[in-house]
């Protein structure tokens, strides 16, 4: 940045007074967070009041507030032609809070993480859409976000998981890792039982199957198979 500049804006909403409050209120039950209108970046463009929410472009974000702290706590790093401390974005006005919200989701999305993170995020953001319209479909949901509804099921049963079994992806549970893939693959089983007994696969069965993969030393498609023909 310093060198070439800010190459490409952020993107941020810029929202009314009456949608701002709304999006912090969804944005809190959404990720169960406390944020207040504090952290909203508050602006008045043409006598009129808007809050920014930075949709697109955190890392850029994060990377000029590091320099401009470096350079006035008088470091080596000093302004260069190309960055003069400020940060470039563009505005986008007229969203409504919910379309704010699917914006920051999406935008974000497409940053490299984990399965599992992405996955937890569809589901927490699956969950707020539904309680916004109770007719989404799962393909629905999936063309909202640029997914497969396969993808889609996958998410929605990993995050349905007991947590000690969801643990294993990240190593929380035994300090053992295993792929999101086998994981998703318990789930697959979880849901067939259900379907079949009408009856919650228990938290022992699902680490009863879960061993059979470690000790199997079984990848995702070598697990999937045995649950299948299961």
């Amino acid at each position: 940045i310093l060198e070439h500049g800010q190459q490409t804006p952020g993107v941020a909403a810029a929202l009314t007074r009456k949608e701002a409050p709304e999006y912090v209120d969804q944005i809190n039950a959404i990720y169960r967070t406390r944020h207040t209108m504090d952290d909203l970046t508050r602006v008045t463009i043409d006598r009129k009041v808007y809050f920014l929410v930075l949709a697109a472009g955190h890392r850029r974000h994060q990377t000029c507030l590091w320099i401009n702290t470096q350079i006035q706590s008088g470091g080596d790093i000093v302004y260069s032609e190309k960055y003069n401390g400020k940060y470039r974005v563009e505005l986008r006005f007229g969203l409504t809070a919910k379309e704010a919200i699917a914006l920051q989701f999406n935008e974000n999305r497409h940053a490299s993480v984990p399965p599992h993170e992405e996955a937890r995020a569809a589901w927490d953001f699956w969950r707020w859409l539904q309680s916004q319209d109770t007719q989404l479909t799962v393909t629905h949901f999936g063309r909202i976000i640029g997914r497969t509804p396969d993808w889609v099921r996958s998410a929605m049963r990993f995050c349905t998981l007991p947590e000690s079994v969801q643990g294993y992806v990240d190593g929380r549970t035994n300090s053992i890792q295993l792929p999101y893939g086998v994981l998703v693959e318990v789930a697959r089983l979880a849901d067939g039982y259900k379907a079949l007994t009408n009856e919650e696969l228990s938290e022992e069965a699902h680490h009863a199957w879960i061993r059979k993969a470690i000790l199997g030393r079984l990848d995702a498609t070598k697990f999937g198979h045995m649950i299948s023909e299961y």
